[in-house]
């Protein structure tokens, strides 16, 4: 009996010192997460598409799943996709499912942080 009280003990014990490790884990990392994936997560892109290369993932799975961004941007010349996400250009014949509803400076940012995913 005394031993299954000690296990326990110390399950719980480390449960809770776990369990305060991780809160501080989590904040620091999202204060080291560049301006641009955060207005990329802000802005809901990554409901449709991931970017493999930050370790995004798409919420949506199936037919509406965009492309993965990794490395995307750098196929296209420079203003490209700030007007492609404005849909004020396309993409073999076709613009962008939605417009980019967001301020100018929040585009610019995740434009920015696309560009320099490898």
């Amino acid at each position: 009996m005394k031993r299954v009280l000690a296990a326990a003990f110390i399950l719980i014990a480390t449960a809770l010192i776990v369990a305060q490790l991780a809160v501080p884990h989590q904040t620091v990392v999202a204060a080291e997460r560049d301006p641009g994936e955060t207005a990329f997560i802000a802005a809901k892109c990554n409901l449709c598409h991931a970017v493999s290369s930050a370790g995004i993932e798409a919420k949506m799975k199936g037919k509406m799943t965009g492309p993965d961004l990794k490395g995307l941007a750098a196929e296209y010349e420079e203003g490209w996709l700030e007007r492609y996400l404005r849909k004020e250009a396309d993409l073999d014949g076709k613009k962008h499912v939605k417009a980019f509803e967001g301020k100018e400076d929040e585009l610019r940012k995740i434009v920015t942080w696309l560009e320099a995913q490898p």
